[in-house]
């Protein structure tokens, strides 16, 4: 006697046909429903890029005398990433937001902060290199990034940020 599984699971799952009709044709709608609906990620990317520009800043290999600020923006917008990379850990980040401090310390205390937080991260990698990166900062009214050093070289830095068109 050969027991077929699939019509076993059926009546197991669904004692009644007519409940398994209901419960394939409602799936069947859904996934319809699903396939017909446009990307929402591209929906969104299609809204903002009505009202908000993507700019990127970036510096290579550069030394940094004593402060030099790789963003200053005003307006409306979101940071959606600082990158800064350097040989040296001798060297402080300030990311300041609507007049608010939201990062100025020294690399070595952020990096010893950097485990505890996921607001950054700041590491030393498999080459030596120190590297912080922090991103979706927004920002109302203005946005200012600085690295603060005594003559530091760095590899680069980058800042991607979104703003409001006027």
């Amino acid at each position: 006697m050969s027991i077929n599984l699939r019509s076993l699971l059926e009546q197991r799952l669904f004692p009644s046909r007519k409940w398994r009709n209901y419960i394939l044709e409602e799936e069947k709608i859904r996934l319809q429903n699903r396939l017909q609906k446009p990307n929402v990620v591209q929906k969104i990317e299609e809204k903002v890029s009505e009202f908000a520009v993507t700019r990127k800043k970036n510096y290579k290999n550069f030394v940094v005398p004593s402060k030099t600020t790789i963003l200053n923006i005003q307006g409306k917008g979101l940071i959606r990433q600082i990158l800064i990379t350097s040989p040296s850990n001798n060297f402080k980040i300030r990311v300041n937001v609507d007049n608010n401090d939201i990062v100025y310390d020294d690399f070595t205390n952020l990096m010893s902060l950097s485990s505890f937080t996921n607001e950054f991260d700041a590491i030393e990698d498999e080459n030596g290199n120190y590297i912080f990166v922090m991103g979706d900062i927004g920002f109302k009214k203005k946005a200012l990034v600085e690295i603060h050093a005594n003559n530091v070289t760095f590899n680069y830095a980058e800042v991607v940020y979104n703003v409001i068109k006027k």
